[in-house]
């Protein structure tokens, strides 16, 4: 009953009301009533049931409402004349809720009339709706998604359906968003006025939930919702970031509360201005697209390929057509990048223009997707946007600059991953003029660093080999010719007869400059040359367009050539330095063009006037060096000593070559030529040219003068070399070659005094000399193998010279210097002018070799003579005590015992077994296993024979020592041998066959075996000529058995060696 009392109550009250404020109020109230019949209506569709008004609910009554119910008239009046007070307390609380009613039909009031003045602000139509936070982040939705309640979120802008929105404005002025995709509107999620509240997709069902109104203000658009004129869309927490959701918060006029929206073509129409005014920030044309990452990386079709798809990467530059593309504009600007290997344009993959999406080929098309705009940069380089959407351009993924990076469309950042520069591949370069350096031979020297000069990295003469700029250093290896051909020049390289070019004419900047073969019509090899103002020339390649440059604008010696693009820099200004001698002195060997292996010889190595020269296998002996030295006074003319006589090179009159006392005539001058990377000497006095007869290279061949014909019989190499070979040699004192340095009495012991003796081919005057890293020579003798040493390291003048024990210490180190007529000075390393000297210069047997100051006496003048050394027999005298019968199984101790006895101790037979030979029911290693005195006792092996030793050496005070040197090789038990230390082996009973095996222990990582024939002997001596060795054996006695049988046993078991030095 109070319901219905309250609902006539409210019907009268209405009635008076608009009895007193006429119309408008009636307007309203039917407004009101035609809004609460729509919302019952939606709450009783069971689609809606989800998404109904709350707000709306609040704005027709505190309370939810109900439909009035008809009562008859009469019984309202009966009811009314009847009210108690207490009935008209509640008509008072119901006076104020009709109050309150009034207020909020007023602010709906406001929204209409809100609406009504926005209206028209936003174009129907397909719409963007992007956030003042970031301009280019749109409203989407989540994941795309298309079903009632999907979230509304913030994405990169990309024009994709789910980004658009059609805007419906209503009658009043009201705004609905319908999502393209969806066909679904944006909508306040359970139409919930409350800030706080997410935004979502929804079907269409004209709540208020669903409507919006669009106000304009100076940061953006205002959008709000027609549920409560303080509630406006809005950014969660006020992030830009993709992903971030929306909903609706009270109005706090940030920029998370303002929206730009703009309609697709607006957007297509802003593009194609941009493409318009870029239209002139590249030509059309084919280039090769860098990144700004990596000078050297270049967009590349993955593989080459050739189909639609095929990946696009980053690659570095190769100068195939896959990375070659060719640009077009159409008419309104935009740009299109057609593969020069495939055909294909360079194309967004499905369309999508979302950021992170890839990049391929494909078949042209005309769609967006394979179009462009290049926005040139205040450095020069280019950002390349699609035409999908204004904020999408092409970019290395994850900025990484590896061979097969991936390329895709990323949102605008402006890194360097989405920088790339344009380098036109048709770019044509000017000729010039001749300026007559064709006819001479030039240093190219960098103005950056004068001391250097352009090389062929090793003076290589492989394809392909390395320019660089390296210290001046006179080889042909720096030496260039500029060969003139209709307007460019070839730059030839003396030493390979190559030219230098552009490695494959890549157009990139740091392309390698290398040599190669010369081509005819070869781009690459061709220069356009520039002489500069400051007298320095810039070379320009015709194929690349690029500049000869040194790299990273560096100077240093070793530092690369490459192309680079044109600057003022001194890294692109080189001067020609003209070398007009073509020959630096020195020592060289001659080679001839007919076979390398064939070096220019005086024939049988003659110290003989008239003595034939002929071509020969290179063995690097002295009669194949020469000393190359410049004529006084003649400009390019030489003259060649022989290093084995002294002898001049010469031309008779014959026309045979010779070697000859020096006359100084023109007959001994020879002028060189340079001609396909070798030399053509002319010889001076018959104008001829040096020339192998017949042009064989058949060792023997003799060498002649010719007329020249430019044939390879013609063409000779020089190349540096060391004065000695490494070998073994005579050294003969050169003012009497038949007395040589000698060891005294042939010893082999460290401090054995070296001395003068007439030749007699012992290896005590034989010399192993071996050039060191530093260049200076170590000399030591083939018999002893001790190093040629100044006592005790002395500097002094008249010091002493000895043979020691190598240790690589300045006392034998030695420089060795031809003198010239044939000889030599060897100098010590202890001081610049202490030299190798015969005392008194005296030449009889005996006489003593010092180190003297150097006076270029006879006495301090060498000639070395090329020779062989077989080593000489060793037999040591070891004594050859026998085990039997005090030591039956006794052999290792009584092998030390003999050893000691050689080294002169006087020692009984069973000294080691009983006193320093520990014993052992077991190990056999470090002990002897059982008894020695004892049929039954079994053996010992290297180490413990070897403590047993060092306890006696100790014992006795001696300052030797024993070594365990199991594991050596035989021939470095020889050299033990050499050095007169006997050699303690294990072998076998009779040098016979090893018996079975019956025990083995580990010892030090090592396993040692022991065998049922198992024995020691000392190895004494050998005789190589004979291929033997001697042996000192405590059962057999004296023997001499095959080396390699030996060898076989001590390998057998196990390498086992004890040695005593």
């Amino acid at each position: 009953m109070r319901k219905k009392r309250r609902t006539g109550y409210f019907i009268t009250v209405a009635a008076l009301v608009c009895s007193l404020i006429g119309n408008s109020v009636v307007v309203s109230m039917a407004a009101d009533q035609e809004y609460s019949e729509v919302e019952v209506q939606e709450n009783k569709n069971p689609d809606n049931a989800g998404n109904e008004n709350e707000t709306d609910k609040v704005m027709d009554s505190d309370e939810p409402t109900e439909e009035p119910t008809e009562e008859p008239a009469e019984d309202l009046a009966e009811e009314d004349s009847t009210e108690t007070d207490s009935e008209m307390k509640d008509d008072a609380e119901l006076k104020d809720s009709d109050q309150q009613e009034e207020k909020e039909m007023t602010m709906r009031e406001r929204l209409d009339l809100l609406a009504e003045e926005n209206k028209g602000l936003i174009s129907e139509g397909n719409n963007l709706i992007n956030t003042v936070l970031d301009t280019y982040m749109a409203m989407n939705t989540v994941d795309g998604g298309t079903k009632n309640g999907t979230a509304i979120c913030l994405w990169n802008e990309n024009l994709a359906s789910t980004q658009q929105w059609e805007v419906i404005c209503d009658e009043t002025g009201y705004l609905t968003f319908l999502n393209k995709k969806s066909g679904k509107v944006l909508d306040v999620s359970g139409g919930n006025a409350k800030s706080g509240t997410a935004v979502q997709l929804y079907d269409a069902n004209g709540t208020y939930a669903q409507k919006w109104i669009a106000i304009e203000e100076e940061a953006g658009i205002r959008l709000v919702s027609a549920l409560d004129e303080n509630l406006v869309l809005d950014v969660v927490n006020g992030k830009s970031a993709q992903g971030t959701r929306l909903q609706i918060w009270s109005d706090n006029g940030t920029p998370a509360q303002r929206w730009k929206i703009r309609t697709v073509e607006d957007i297509y129409t802003e593009m194609d201005q941009k493409a318009a005014e870029s239209i002139d920030a590249l030509a059309d044309g084919i280039y090769v697209i860098r990144s700004g990452l990596s000078r050297r990386q270049v967009l590349d079709v993955s593989g080459g390929s050739k189909d639609n798809s095929a990946n696009i990467q980053i690659y570095e530059s190769n100068t195939t057509a896959a990375q070659k593309w060719k640009v077009t504009h159409d008419e309104k600007g935009y740009l299109t990048f057609i593969n020069m290997g495939s055909g294909k344009a360079l194309d967004v993959v499905n369309g999508l223009g979302n950021s992170g999406n890839n990049v391929a080929q494909y078949t042209s098309n005309g769609t967006r997707a394979q179009k462009w705009i290049a926005v040139r940069l205040e450095n020069g380089k280019y950002l390349l946007y699609s035409a999908l959407t204004e904020n999408l351009v092409i970019d290395v993924t994850g900025a990484n600059i590896k061979n097969g990076s991936n390329v895709q469309v990323y949102r605008k950042n402006e890194t360097t991953a989405q920088q790339f520069l344009f380098t036109n591949t048709t770019a044509e370069i000017g000729t010039c003029e001749d300026f007559g350096i064709s006819e001479n031979w030039y240093e190219i020297v960098p103005k950056s660093n004068e001391k250097s000069a352009v090389d062929i990295s090793g003076a290589s003469s492989n394809n392909g080999a390395n320019a660089q700029i390296y210290s001046r250093n006179q080889t042909y290896a720096q030496l260039f010719k500029f060969v003139y051909e209709e307007g460019y020049y070839r730059i030839l390289c003396a030493q390979t007869d190559k030219v230098l070019e552009v490695a494959g004419g890549d157009v990139v900047p740091g392309t390698n400059i290398r040599q190669w073969s010369s081509v005819k019509d070869k781009k690459d090899q061709l220069f356009s040359v520039c002489v500069n103002e400051d007298g320095t020339y810039t070379f320009k390649n015709v194929a690349s367009g690029l500049t000869v440059s040194l790299a990273n604008k560096a100077g240093s010696s070793g530092t690369n050539l490459q192309g680079e693009e044109s600057s003022e820099g001194d890294e692109q200004r080189f001067y020609l330095v003209r070398r007009t001698n073509l020959m630096q002195e020195g020592i060289y060997s001659i080679s001839t063009c007919l076979d390398a292996g064939k070096w220019l010889d005086v024939k049988n190595g003659s110290m003989s006037d008239g003595a034939g020269i002929q071509i020969w296998q290179g063995n690097g002996s002295l009669a194949q060096k020469w000393k190359i030295m410049a004529v006084e006074g003649r400009e390019n003319t030489y003259s060649f000593e022989s290093l084995v006589s002294g002898l001049m090179l010469t031309a008779d009159v014959n026309g045979n070559v010779v070697q000859m006392k020096e006359s100084g005539e023109e007959d001994q001058q020879w002028m060189p030529t340079i001609s396909k990377g070798y030399l053509i000497l002319k010889n001076v006095g018959n104008g001829k040219v040096l020339d192998v007869a017949g042009g064989t290279n058949k060792n023997g061949t003799k060498v002649q003068t010719y007329a020249a014909n430019s044939t390879n019989a013609q063409r000779f190499r020089i190349d540096g070399t060391s004065v000695i070979a490494n070998g073994i040699y005579l050294i003969q004192i050169s003012s009497n070659r038949k007395q040589v340095i000698d060891v005294s009495s042939g010893s082999r012991k460290s401090g054995a005094n070296i001395q003068t003796w007439e030749s007699n081919n012992t290896g005590a005057q034989k010399w192993n000399i071996t050039r060191n890293s530093d260049g200076t020579y170590s000399i030591v003798n083939a018999k002893s193998k001790k190093y040629l040493d100044v006592l005790n390291g002395s500097g002094t003048a008249g010091a002493n010279v000895q043979q020691w024990d190598g240790n690589g210490s300045n006392a034998q180190k030695w420089k060795i210097t031809y003198t010239g007529k044939g000889g030599f000075r060897i100098s010590s390393l202890l001081g610049d002018a202490l030299v190798l000297d015969v005392s008194g210069e005296n030449s009889y047997n005996g006489a003593n070799v010092q180190v003297y100051t150097d006076n270029a006496g006879r006495g301090q003048r060498f000639s070395f003579v090329s020779t062989s050394y077989t080593p000489e027999p060793v037999n040591l005298g070891v004594p050859c005590v026998q085990q039997y019968p005090e030591l039956p199984t006794g052999c290792e101790s009584v092998a030390l015992t003999n050893v000691l006895k050689y080294y002169g101790y006087n020692i009984g037979k069973s000294t080691i077994a009983d006193s320093y030979l520990p014993r052992s029911s077991w190990n056999f290693v470090t002990c002897f296993w059982g008894n020695p005195h004892s049929s039954n006792g079994n053996c010992t092996s290297a180490p413990g024979l070897t403590n047993a030793a060092n306890g006696f050496l100790k014992s006795h005070g001696s300052n030797k020592r024993a070594y365990d040197v199991s594991g050596s090789s035989w021939q470095k038990l020889y050299d033990y041998l050499d050095e007169g230390n006997p050699v303690i082996i294990w072998t076998t009973i009779y040098q016979q066959f090893l018996g079975a095996c019956y025990a083995s222990q580990w010892y030090n990582g090592k396993e040692y075996r022991t065998y049922t024939n198992s024995h020691t002997v000392v190895l004494k001596g050998y005789d190589r000529n004979k291929n033997v060795v001697y042996l000192s054996d405590s059962i057999s006695g004296y023997l001499t058995e095959d080396a390699n049988w030996i060898s076989m046993l001590y390998t057998a078991r196990g390498m086992q060696a004890v040695v005593i030095r």
